[in-house]
């Protein structure tokens, strides 16, 4: 039964490899029936398997347990119809209730109201796996540039999900920089700051101004971008 689910013997091999044939076998106490869990909620088949190739344990826990995550995640405004629907009972699968509620306090201390920590967990479930310390450091980062409020904060949730120290500082001090001598007209927008890529940052922000810049920012290789999980830590 699982062969068959998983496509063919070499696809059921590759996954027995990424989790260890231990577990693997125990796929029918555990995997199977969380699967048909979520086909139950109308999570299409082709997303699943793409799952559990990604994060196998994820599946790997008690069916009964297995069913309280999805019950929480879908209390807390996922929606089953969305693409991030699995992970974010993923998130909530990671955390305990005590952890889970530290982290909607701090939000709703960041100024974050109820429609926008649904939105979040929506949209953006990863942010629910980032720690309480790493949410606290990003946001007071972003404050402290003068750029960004609380408001454009949580309008863009994904913000707080990248590297301070190897997305926000390089690009923030090049910024500076640049406005400090009148070169920049006017600073991006968080969503731009925080989600362009490494290449088009460098394009855009870095490459007509070298000489004013003296080396300050880094190369484009060494940079850094979401702490993905992909996306969390």
């Amino acid at each position: 039964m699982a062969k068959g689910l998983l496509g063919n013997d070499e696809a059921f091999a590759r996954f027995g490899r990424r989790i260890g044939w231990s577990l693997a076998k125990d796929m029918e106490k555990t995997i199977l029936p969380n699967i048909e869990l979520l086909k139950s909620y109308g999570v299409p088949m082709e997303r699943i398997i793409k799952f559990i190739y990604t994060f196998p344990r994820s599946l790997m826990v008690k069916p009964e347990n297995f069913m309280k995550f999805v019950e929480k995640a879908e209390e807390m405004g996922a929606d089953r119809k969305s693409q991030m629907f699995i992970y974010s009972v993923r998130s909530v699968s990671q955390m305990s209730c005590k952890t889970l509620e530290l982290k909607l306090q701090t939000l709703r201390q960041f100024g974050f109201s109820e429609s926008d920590i649904r939105a979040t967990f929506q949209k953006s479930p990863y942010v629910f796996s980032s720690s309480v310390d790493r949410l606290k450091r990003t946001k007071d980062f972003l404050l402290a540039t003068g750029k960004y409020d609380m408001s454009c904060i949580a309008k863009n949730h994904t913000a707080l999900l990248y590297s301070i120290e190897q997305r926000y500082m390089p690009r923030c001090k090049t910024l500076q920089v640049l406005e400090s001598r009148n070169l920049l007209e006017k600073w991006p927008s968080l969503n731009m700051l925080s989600r362009m890529s490494d290449d088009k940052f460098f394009l855009k922000f870095v490459y007509p101004y070298l000489s004013e810049l003296n080396n300050l920012y880094p190369t484009v290789s060494s940079m850094g971008g979401v702490n993905e999980d992909t996306k969390v830590s």
